[in-house]
C-alpha cells in the first residue's frame, strides 16, 4: 500500500521557502533543463535615432511645437521602450519637455509641462538622444509674430517681363508691428500659381533664405506669392515675355523665303517656327498650335513635322493660342503672317462618297436614305435609312461623324450619322435647326433653327452631346476659323440691321457686327488671322482681321456681285466668283503681332463664256490646281485652270443637269449628283463625264425603285417624286 501525501496549505513553510514559490522555481529550473517555454530574446541595439519633424521649423513667441522621437537598429527594425533625452541649444529660447513638446519659451515643468512663458528670439538647434546615440540636428527659428510679408524681385527686368529659360531672384520681407524680423523666421515657402509659365526654386545657388529664383517657362502670366509663419504675401504678377511674332520656313531649306513643297505620299518634311517674344528673345521651346488646312492631304504634328498622307494640298500653319501659350491673358491668338503650304503626289487611298436628299419633306410615301458609294470600284452599297428627312449634311474633316439637320422643328433633333458603325443613325433634341458648319477638330457642330420664335442657333459640343443656345435670327451661313477659337455666322433679317455678322467664341460674349450689304460666302485664310466675306458692298470684299474682328481691308473685284471665294492653300491667292467670271487676286500678309496687315491685290478675270450665271456651288481643287462652278441656270459645269487662267466647261451624259458636286482629296475625280437619279463621275484630268452611277434601282417586273428616297418614283397618289441627291460628303 503507498505513501499517502496531504496536500500541503498555502500558508506553511519548509526550511524558509513557499511552497508557491518553490513550485515557480521548480517550473522554471524544468523548463530551463528540458527547453520548454519561450527563450528569452536581447532587445535591439539601438543604432539611429530620428526627430519628427525633422526639417527646418519657424515658431513664434511663446507658441508650441510637438516633437517625437523614433530608435532604430541598424536592420531598420524599430526598438520600442526607448527613453529619450532632449536637448535645445538655448532653453531660454526653446525649451522641450521630457515628452518631446516645445515652448518657444520655457517650461513651468518638464515632467508635467503646463505653462509655457514667451522668451527672447533667435536660433536654436533641438536633438533627440538614446544613450549616447544623438538624432540630427533640427533648426529652430523662434521670432516675434509675423503680421506682413511682402515679396519683390532684386533686380527687375526693364522689360518688364522675363524671356523663356530666363531667372530672376526675388526676395520676401517679414515684419512684426513694423519691424523687419525676416532674419529670425528661417526659410519662406514660394510658389506659382501656374507652373506652367514660370517656377519657383528655393535651394538654387548663392540664396539666402528669404529669397526663392524663379524660371520664366512658356510665355503668360502667372503670380508669385510667399508665406511664412502664418503670413501670406501678398501676390504679385510675373509675365514670361509673350509671344510676339512667328515666322514659318522649311527645316533645312536654304532658301527661308520659300513656303511651299511637294511631297510623295508618305513623306515627311519639317517646319520650323521662329517665334519672337516682346523683348525680341526667340523662343527655344514656344508652346504653339499647328493647324493643317486639309488633314485628309497633310497632317502636321506638335513639333511641324507635315506627313503627307493623300494626293491634294493643304496650308499649314503654327499660332500662339491661349490658353497653351500666351497663357492667363485675355487676348487674341498670335499668327504666323505666311502660312507653309503643300502640295501632295501619289495614289489616293479608297475613300466613300455618301449621297442623300432632303425632296422627302412633306411628301406622302417618301423615306430618306444615305446611299454610300464606294469610290474605288463606284459602287453603290446599301442604303442607311434616316428617321426623317435632312436638309444639310456635312461630314466633319476625320470622317469619324456626319450630320444632319432639318427644318421639322424642334421635336426633331440634330442626327448624327456614324460611317464606322454600320452607318448607325442617332438623333439628339439638344440641337434643331440646319447644319451650318463643323469645327475642324470635329467638337463642335453649329445649327440654325428658323422653326422657333425666336429663331434659335445651337452650339452642339460632340462630346457632351448638350448644346449651347443663342438667340440668332436669320442665320444662313457660319464657319469656323482654322484654329477653332471662334466662329464667323452670317444672319439676314427683315429687321435692321438686316445683314449681320455674329462672332462667336467659347471664351467671349458673343459679338454682333451690322453689315452695309447682304453676304453671301466666307473663308478663311490658311493663317487663320483674316476671315474674308464676299457679296457685301458691290464690287468689293470685306476682309476682317479675327484679332479685333475689325475691318482690314475692302479690295475691289472685277464685277458687281461676287457671291462666292476661296483662298487657296498657299496663302497668296484668292478666287471670287463674279459673274459672268471669275476673279483672281494676290495675296499678301504681313506684320507681327495682332492684328497682322493683309493686302488683296486684284490680279486678272477671267470669263467662263456662258453668259451670267447664278452660282449655287463653288468647288476648289484641294492642289489649287482647278476651280468648279455649279449653277442653277446652266446645264454644264464651268471649269477654270488656276495656274493658267483658262476657262471651260463639262457636259453631263444623259443631258443631266448638275444639282450637287464634291470633289475626291487628290482632286481627279468630281462627283455631282444630276437630276436623272444618278451620280456622275468627271474625270477631271479627261474633263469629260467618265461614268453615270443610277441611284435607282429595276426589278424582274420593271419596277423602279429610288434608293436616295427609299421608294417608287411616285408618292401615294401616283404623282412623280422628283428625288435628286442633293446633299453629298465624301470621306476623305
Amino acid at each position: 500500500m503507498g505513501r499517502r501525501f496531504s496536500k500541503p496549505k498555502l500558508s506553511n513553510c519548509r526550511n524558509g521557502i513557499h511552497w508557491v514559490s518553490l513550485a515557480i522555481l521548480l517550473i522554471a529550473l524544468l523548463s530551463a533543463a528540458t527547453g520548454c517555454g519561450k527563450k528569452s530574446t536581447p532587445r535591439p541595439v539601438t543604432a539611429t535615432v530620428a526627430v519628427n519633424p525633422g526639417t527646418t521649423q519657424s515658431l513664434e513667441i511663446g507658441t508650441l511645437l510637438g516633437f517625437a522621437a523614433q530608435a532604430k537598429a541598424s536592420n531598420g527594425a524599430i526598438v520600442s521602450g526607448v527613453t529619450f533625452t532632449w536637448n535645445s541649444s538655448d532653453p531660454t529660447i526653446l525649451q522641450i519637455a521630457n515628452n518631446g513638446l516645445a515652448c518657444a519659451g520655457t517650461w513651468n515643468s518638464l515632467t508635467l509641462p503646463i505653462i509655457c512663458s514667451p522668451g527672447g528670439a533667435g536660433t536654436v538647434i533641438v536633438t533627440a538622444s538614446a544613450g549616447n546615440i544623438p538624432s540630427p540636428p533640427v533648426q529652430v527659428f523662434v521670432h516675434q509674430h509675423v503680421d506682413r510679408l511682402v515679396i519683390s524681385p532684386i533686380a527687375p527686368p526693364a522689360s518688364g517681363c522675363s524671356s523663356q529659360n530666363a531667372t530672376l531672384d526675388y526676395e520676401a520681407t517679414a515684419f512684426s508691428n513694423g519691424q523687419d524680423v525676416t532674419s529670425t523666421v528661417g526659410s519662406i515657402n514660394w510658389v506659382s500659381t501656374t507652373t506652367t509659365v514660370a517656377t519657383a526654386n528655393t535651394t538654387a545657388t548663392g540664396l539666402h533664405a528669404n529669397q526663392a529664383r524663379i524660371t520664366a517657362k512658356n510665355p503668360g502670366l502667372t503670380q508669385l506669392f510667399a508665406s511664412t509663419a502664418g503670413a501670406t504675401s501678398t501676390a504679385v504678377d510675373f509675365t514670361t515675355c509673350l509671344v510676339k511674332s512667328i515666322t514659318l520656313s522649311f527645316t533645312g531649306d536654304p532658301d527661308p523665303t520659300n513656303t511651299s513643297a511637294t511631297l510623295v505620299k508618305g513623306a515627311a518634311k519639317g517646319v520650323t517656327a521662329t517665334v519672337l517674344d516682346t523683348a525680341d528673345i526667340t523662343l527655344t521651346t514656344p508652346p504653339l498650335t499647328w493647324i493643317t488646312t486639309n488633314p485628309a492631304a497633310a497632317t502636321v504634328s506638335t513639333t511641324g513635322s507635315i506627313s503627307a498622307v493623300n494626293p491634294g494640298g493643304a496650308g499649314i500653319t503654327a499660332a500662339c493660342i491661349p490658353t497653351t501659350c500666351n497663357i492667363g491673358l485675355a487676348v487674341p491668338p498670335i499668327y504666323a503672317a505666311q502660312n507653309i503650304s503643300v502640295t501632295v503626289s501619289g495614289a489616293v487611298n479608297p475613300t466613300t462618297l455618301y449621297v442623300t436628299s432632303s425632296a422627302c419633306r412633306n411628301v406622302d410615301g417618301c423615306t430618306t436614305a444615305i446611299v454610300p458609294i464606294t469610290i474605288k470600284t463606284n459602287v453603290v452599297a446599301t442604303p442607311v435609312a434616316l428617321p426623317h428627312t435632312p436638309d444639310s449634311f456635312i461630314l466633319n474633316q476625320a470622317g469619324t461623324k456626319g450630320y444632319l439637320g432639318n427644318h421639322l422643328g424642334h421635336n426633331f433633333g440634330l442626327m448624327i450619322f456614324d460611317p464606322a458603325g454600320n452607318g448607325r443613325i442617332t438623333s439628339n433634341l439638344a440641337a434643331t435647326g440646319t447644319v451650318l458648319a463643323v469645327s475642324p477638330n470635329g467638337n463642335k457642330v453649329i445649327t440654325s433653327d428658323a422653326t422657333t420664335e425666336p429663331n434659335q442657333l445651337f452650339v452642339f459640343d460632340s462630346a457632351s452631346s448638350r448644346a449651347e443656345q443663342l438667340v440668332i435670327e436669320g442665320a444662313f451661313a457660319a464657319k469656323f476659323s482654322p484654329d477653332n477659337s471662334k466662329a464667323y455666322i452670317l444672319a439676314k433679317t427683315t429687321a435692321p440691321p438686316s445683314n449681320t455678322l455674329y462672332v462667336y467664341s467659347p471664351t467671349a460674349a458673343l459679338k454682333t457686327i451690322p453689315l452695309s450689304a447682304p453676304v453671301t460666302d466666307l473663308a478663311f485664310h490658311p493663317n487663320g488671322a483674316f476671315v474674308y466675306l464676299a457679296g457685301g458692298a458691290p464690287g468689293k470684299l470685306d476682309v476682317f482681321d479675327i484679332c479685333n474682328d475689325t475691318l482690314a481691308d475692302t479690295p475691289a473685284t472685277g464685277g458687281a456681285s461676287d457671291t462666292f471665294l476661296s483662298i487657296l492653300p498657299d496663302g497668296k491667292r484668292a478666287l471670287v466668283l463674279d459673274s459672268p467670271g471669275i476673279d483672281l487676286f494676290d495675296v499678301t500678309p504681313g506684320g507681327s503681332g495682332c492684328p497682322l496687315t493683309v493686302t488683296n491685290s486684284f490680279k486678272s478675270t477671267a470669263n467662263f463664256g456662258q453668259g451670267d450665271f447664278t452660282a449655287t456651288q463653288f468647288l476648289v481643287a484641294a492642289d489649287a490646281s482647278r476651280a468648279y462652278v455649279l449653277t442653277s441656270n446652266l446645264a454644264n459645269v464651268l471649269e477654270y485652270d488656276a495656274s493658267g487662267g483658262a476657262t471651260s466647261s463639262v457636259a453631263l451624259t444623259n443631258s443631266a443637269s448638275p444639282v450637287r458636286g464634291v470633289l475626291t482629296t487628290d482632286s481627279t475625280q468630281l462627283y455631282l449628283s444630276g437630276d436623272d437619279f444618278a451620280v456622275h463621275r468627271i474625270d477631271t484630268g479627261l474633263h469629260a463625264d467618265a461614268q453615270a452611277i443610277p441611284l435607282t434601282t429595276t426589278d424582274s417586273s420593271n419596277k423602279t425603285t429610288n434608293l436616295v428616297c427609299g421608294g417608287t418614283l411616285t408618292d401615294s397618289l401616283g404623282n412623280p417624286i422628283i428625288c435628286n441627291a442633293d446633299l453629298m460628303a465624301i470621306k476623305q
